[in-house]
C-alpha cells in the first residue's frame, strides 16, 4: 500500500497497477478480482475503513466487496445503475460480449458473490480525491477513472 496524500491510500492489486483500488478517508474505493481479499484485508487491517464504494460492478472492482462488507462490517454503496450487478454477482452480465471468452473466465474465476447494496448513489464516484494527490500520481488516477467513465 502506499500513501498518495493525507488520507489517501493506493493499493495495487494484480496484475500490478491493472487492478487497483484506494482508500479515501476510511473509505474503500473498488475491491479488486475475488483473490485479492487477502491484500486488501491485511491494508484495511492498517488502514480502519467504515464504507466500501464501487466505482462501477465489473468483476475487477466488485470481486472480494462481499467478504469485506461481511468481514468489517461496513456497508456497501454504488451508483443507482450498478446495484443489479453488485447485488447478483453477476458482474459481467451487461458485457458487449457477455457471453465470449473472457466475460466467462472473469465472471468464474474473478467476479465475487452478491452484496446487498446500502446505498444507491446518483452521480458516480468523483474525483474529489485529486485535491489530495501529488502531481506525480494524478495522471494514474485521472486515466483509471476517465477509462472507466466514472467522472462527475
Amino acid at each position: 500500500m502506499k500513501t498518495v496524500a493525507k488520507d489517501v491510500y493506493h493499493i495495487p492489486l494484480m496484475p500490478r497497477n491493472g487492478i487497483n483500488c484506494y482508500i479515501i478517508e476510511g473509505v474503500l474505493i473498488d475491491s479488486g478480482i475475488r483473490s485479492s481479499y487477502k491484500k486488501i484485508a491485511k491494508n484495511v487491517t492498517d488502514v480502519p475503513i467504515h464504507l466500501h464504494a464501487l466505482t462501477h460492478a465489473h468483476a475487477d472492482h466488485q470481486g472480494c466487496s462481499n467478504e469485506i462488507c461481511s468481514q468489517f462490517k461496513v456497508p456497501l454503496y454504488c451508483h443507482e445503475k450498478e446495484v443489479a450487478r453488485a447485488e447478483s454477482g453477476l458482474a459481467t452480465k451487461d458485457y458487449p460480449a457477455s457471453q465470449g471468452m473472457i466475460a466467462k473466465f472473469q465472471q468464474k474465476h474473478w467476479a465475487g458473490k452478491g452484496q446487498e447494496v446500502s446505498k444507491h448513489l446518483k452521480k458516480m464516484i468523483t474525483l474529489k480525491v485529486l485535491e489530495y494527490l501529488k502531481p506525480q500520481d494524478m495522471l494514474m488516477v485521472i486515466s483509471h477513472f476517465l477509462e472507466k467513465k466514472m467522472v462527475c
